[in-house]
């Protein structure tokens, strides 16, 4: 399953709230083939909170229990932090 980050707030399976939610845009058919969701796909990049923002799509593929869903959870995580940098020389 192809995911994308849709900024709307959720819940992580620890209680965090998070700022997105994985949103399913193409899916793997029985005949091998893949199937884009254009409707999802409209309400990811025509929300209004990001449909003026450079969009990336992550493509995470393995076999079952390979870490998938970790790797999306750290890239959704990474994305929320707030992160501050100190410099001495600044």
């Amino acid at each position: 399953m192809l995911y994308s980050t849709l900024y709307l707030l959720s819940v992580s399976a620890d209680g965090e709230e998070l700022k997105g939610r994985p949103v399913q845009i193409v899916s793997v058919e029985d005949d091998h083939t893949f199937s884009l969701d254009e409707n999802a796909l409209d309400e990811i990049l025509l929300h209004p909170d990001v449909q003026d923002k450079k969009v990336v799509v992550v493509s995470v593929a393995g076999a079952f229990r390979k870490g998938k869903s970790f790797l999306l959870d750290f890239f959704l995580r990474y994305l929320s932090a707030e992160v501050y940098i100190y410099h001495d020389n600044i």
